[in-house]
């Protein structure tokens, strides 16, 4: 075990020393104080909530604290106390109801010393105070510096709002009521006039002209048949008189 772990435990053999002979040590006309932060409050049945033992001990250089806690039952239930290690670094065992703390720097002013964390069990006003078993000692010669001074806080502890749930059923649910949504109303322009749309008729001159084509091509057709015509009856005229002046040729030949 080393020095400091030694000095530790005989720091905390010597609280639990006081604990045990705090009872016969008459209280000196002090003025170190014990109180409660937050005073009071109102917490729903249930819920739990932190309040803060501090204390003041003036000029007096103090070492060890001694908060024993009174309070209704009914109202309240302590679930828990520890000492604030950043102050009193030495946590001594209590008596259930409380906490003695220390320390191997004694400290002077206000300090937190610990923090008890209550539930709320019953509805009801319920008031938190100090046991006259509490103390706090002067590190010079450990005498009990605490004023006496028993007040705490007072605390309402309330039953909460039940919780109304609806349930539809049937025709007896509630119909949310219909919405109305507003139709924009579309002002036709009298500025300008929306004509009608024009019906595309696609032009018959292609097909007319197609047309006349094709006559002129029969045309051409039949103008060329005549013209072979003509030449073809032309040439047998022809043929027909070189034949018959052939024929007088021979016949005068033959003479």
């Amino acid at each position: 075990m080393n020095l400091r772990n030694k000095f530790n435990f005989a720091l905390a053999s010597t609280l639990i020393l006081l604990s045990a002979i705090a009872p016969s040590i008459a209280h000196a006309a002090g003025a170190a104080s014990l109180s409660l932060s937050p005073g009071g409050g109102a917490y729903s049945i249930g819920s739990t909530f932190a309040v803060t033992i501090a204390e003041n001990s003036g000029s007096d250089s103090v070492n060890v604290v001694e908060a024993d806690l009174s309070y209704n039952a009914a109202n309240l239930q302590l679930v828990g106390i520890s000492c604030n290690t950043g102050a009193f670094e030495v946590n001594a065992p209590g008596n259930g109801s409380g906490v003695t703390c220390g320390t191997a720097t004694p400290k002077t002013g206000s300090q937190a010393v610990a923090v008890a964390n209550f539930k709320a069990v019953g509805a009801g006003s319920a008031s938190v105070s100090f046991a006259s078993s509490s103390h706090i000692y002067r590190s010079t010669d450990n005498t009990d510096v605490w004023d006496g001074n028993t007040s705490g806080g007072s605390y309402s502890v309330i039953t909460p709002a039940p919780v109304t749930t609806h349930r539809s059923t049937g025709s007896s649910a509630t119909t949310a009521p219909p919405v109305t949504t507003a139709t924009p109303q579309v002002k036709a322009s009298t500025s300008k006039k929306v004509s009608s749309p024009k019906t595309v008729v696609a032009s018959s001159t292609p097909v007319k002209n197609k047309s006349y084509v094709a006559t002129y091509v029969v045309l051409i057709v039949l103008l060329i048949a005549a013209v072979g015509y003509e030449i073809r009856r032309r040439l047998a005229m022809s043929g027909k008189k070189i034949s018959t002046s052939a024929s007088k040729l021979s016949t005068v030949a033959n003479k």
